[in-house]
């Protein structure tokens, strides 16, 4: 697996989690800062030194929930003692020992200390989140080491609500808990570090494995996202050629999702992954289309479908000049033998607008929910009378 990625990432420990917030010590001076790390060391307990509490005494009251009051920390024989009895029931969460070095005078009391931390907003604002990609970098890269990623599928239904043996592929994590992890959570932290790179490979290497591993009557189809730093690296299109001629599968089975807004704003930027599934055999969509012309086609390949965005078919039924775009819309893309697909439908109300528009597919939790089995109808045994 690490081989294949190509990109495997380096780096462990564990990560922050919602239980395990840092808690923010504010030390007088560097002599108490030494006393309390050894004091903690001894008692098993991890803690990073930080320094400066001009920066630091607003990064810990924003950072850690548990953080001791400036009063606590002035008080050097008492504070140390009350640190650890405080800290004892925080279940291994990482100790921020923070100090003021900055050369001048300690300051006399509290009130003092915050004083020079009042202009540091900015600073203890981006140190906050510093600290919080940190835990999430270990996270990210314990989970692609040790392969704490799954799949699941959501089906793309006709436009009757029929079943179609069309799948959009789906990643979820599990914490070191075991707990599963909804996108939402993790991908935010996966773009500001650069992960979704990795990331796209494990679903891509392991949908690849589901499809030529597929002992069904009928084989599915399956539209897997890309993100699109992924799909512009230089050496992810021979990558993925050879992805695929690696295994025994019906490429025509394949889908590869692309972002419409990226795609239209640098059409060469995707060119060489757009030829090298072309001559594969793989389909090529974009989501999130929601083009103001009807008739533009900034597209640097051929499109076998493309997702509509939701803010095109929001409130479809109430909304007649919408209507008459998304007919507009739907009407130019069937003219160029493409096949449209509506995402995220909740509403009842709205397939009957899609319907009239001439949309092919629709797609979302009102339909069905995405599942970690991947099925296709054809397979699927008849109900119990």
């Amino acid at each position: 697996m690490k081989e294949q990625l190509e990109e495997g990432p380096a780096g462990g420990g564990a990560a922050l989690t919602e239980e395990q917030q840092p808690v923010a010590i504010l030390c007088r001076d560097a002599g108490h800062a030494t006393t309390l790390s050894e004091a903690l060391r001894r008692r098993g307990m991890r803690s990073r030194r930080y320094v400066n509490a001009r920066v630091m005494v607003n990064a810990a009251r924003q950072t850690a929930p548990g953080a001791i009051v400036a009063e606590q920390a002035l008080m050097r024989d008492a504070v140390t003692e009350a640190c650890i009895q405080s800290v004892q029931e925080t279940s291994g969460a990482p100790l921020l020992l923070l100090t003021d070095d900055t050369g001048g005078p300690p300051p006399d009391s509290a009130a003092a200390l915050l004083d020079r931390a009042a202009d540091a907003d900015s600073v203890a604002q981006q140190l906050q989140a510093v600290l919080f990609d940190q835990g999430w970098r270990r996270h990210l890269d314990e989970a692609l080491r040790q392969d704490r990623f799954h799949l699941a599928y959501q089906p793309i239904h006709g436009i009757d609500g029929t079943a179609t043996g069309l799948h959009e592929v789906l990643v979820r994590m599990l914490d070191p808990g075991g707990r599963t992890l909804l996108p939402d959570t993790f991908l935010p932290a996966a773009a500001r570090l650069g992960r979704r790179r990795q990331i796209d490979r494990w679903v891509i290497i392991n949908a690849l494995d589901v499809l030529a591993g597929w002992d069904g009557a009928s084989k599915p189809t399956l539209f897997i996202k890309l993100f699109p730093e992924t799909a512009c690296t230089s050496a992810f299109p021979t990558w993925l050629g050879r992805q695929i001629r690696q295994r025994a599968l019906d490429q025509s089975r394949l889908v590869f999702q692309l972002p419409y807004p990226d795609v239209s704003a640098d059409p060469a930027a995707f060119r060489p992954l757009g030829a090298i599934l072309h001559r594969e055999g793989c389909g090529l969509a974009l989501e999130h289309y929601a083009p103001e012309d009807p008739a533009a086609t900034h597209w640097p390949f051929p499109i076998s479908h493309v997702k509509l965005a939701s803010s095109l078919t929001r409130s479809l039924a109430e909304d007649r000049t919408r209507q008459r775009h998304v007919q507009a819309v739907v009407s130019h893309l069937h003219r160029l033998d493409i096949r449209v697909i509506a995402t995220r439908v909740q509403d009842p109300d709205v397939m009957t607008g899609l319907w009239h528009a001439g949309v092919d597919y629709v797609q979302g939790y009102f339909l069905q929910p995405p599942d970690h089995r991947l099925q296709h109808p054809d397979d699927q045994e008849p109900a119990a009378p």
